[in-house]
């Protein structure tokens, strides 16, 4: 088939059907690459700010923890001096139990930089003490 001897309204029909096809090759493409960028994306996030939030868990509970052994040391009454003795277990219990958390979570994670690591290494030297 000759491509020159076709009529002008064929001629066309074709052209925008190749060019039709084109654009739906192009957005197709563009649609499954943004989809797995997406996809990805939110894996990053989501990974960061559940260990975020498990660091900061493990702070939180450091500091009440402080706290409750301040408490506990400023205290005179044998009835405060036990609350506080129980607060101090109860905020050192969960210090470890999110320490764990993070422990875990920072060994299942792919790509976790190694100051992270270092980080953490730190934190479980400094809770072994």
């Amino acid at each position: 088939m000759n491509f020159h001897h076709l009529s002008l309204t064929r001629k066309l029909t074709i052209s925008f059907s190749i060019l039709v096809a084109i654009i739906i090759g192009v957005s197709t493409l563009s649609v499954v690459s943004l989809s797995e960028s997406q996809r990805d994306f939110d894996s990053f996030v989501s990974d960061e700010f559940s260990r975020g939030g498990l660091a900061r868990d493990v702070h939180a509970a450091a500091s009440a923890r402080a706290i409750a052994a301040r408490n506990l040391i400023i205290l005179n009454g044998p009835e405060d001096i036990q609350a506080e003795t129980t607060a101090v277990k109860v905020a050192h219990d969960r210090v470890q139990e999110r320490l764990g958390m993070l422990k875990k979570a920072v060994a299942s994670t792919p790509g976790v930089s190694s100051e992270e690591r270092a980080l953490l290494d730190k934190i479980d030297q400094l809770e072994a003490r």
